[in-house]
């Protein structure tokens, strides 16, 4: 009989209240879209940031990198003033409130890239669709609040470089 292994606890890549800020940047073979998103309970579509797309063969390396860059300023990390604790929940109706805004800021946002790039309908054009996630941890006294370099390299992978506190 095999005996089973005991369950290793990995540990914790951030403290909780790390202030983080998350873009999307996807692509197909019609277009570029980037969008922000709001870290509040979970990643969310920003109802107040970034969300652009372009055609494909009107994207520039600097057109994206600014973009990208613009899309990580515009990310916000929502915690409630009493809710530092991971034991503690989050306030209920606020949270609804901003889901349903995260909802409808994205669902406008895929209608608007299905309308624009002859899809059907907003579910045919995210199955079409290759995703990175960008992410920017700003650890406190590690990082400068503004990132210095965003830039595009042979397609599809993304190279963000953050220069450290001196």
């Amino acid at each position: 009989m095999r005996r089973r292994r005991k369950p290793c606890i990995l540990p914790k890549l951030r403290p909780y209240g790390t202030r983080q800020k998350h873009c999307a940047i996807i692509w197909t073979d019609r277009y570029i879209a980037i969008y922000s998103y709001d870290i509040y309970g979970g990643s969310h579509f920003s109802p107040e940031g970034i969300a652009t797309h372009r055609p494909r063969d009107a994207i520039t390396p600097v057109w994206l990198g600014k973009t990208t860059r613009d899309a990580l300023l515009a990310s916000r990390f929502l915690i409630p003033e009493e809710c530092f604790a991971p034991d503690v929940s989050l306030d209920r109706e606020k949270r609804i409130a901003l889901e349903t805004a995260f909802s409808e800021r994205r669902l406008a946002f895929w209608d608007e890239i299905a309308a624009t790039y002859g899809y059907k309908n907003r579910e045919a054009a995210w199955n079409r669709d290759d995703q990175t996630r960008a992410e920017r941890k700003a650890l406190c006294r590690v990082y400068h609040d503004a990132m210095n370099d965003v830039s595009a390299a042979n397609g599809k992978s993304l190279t963000f470089n953050i220069n450290p506190v001196s």
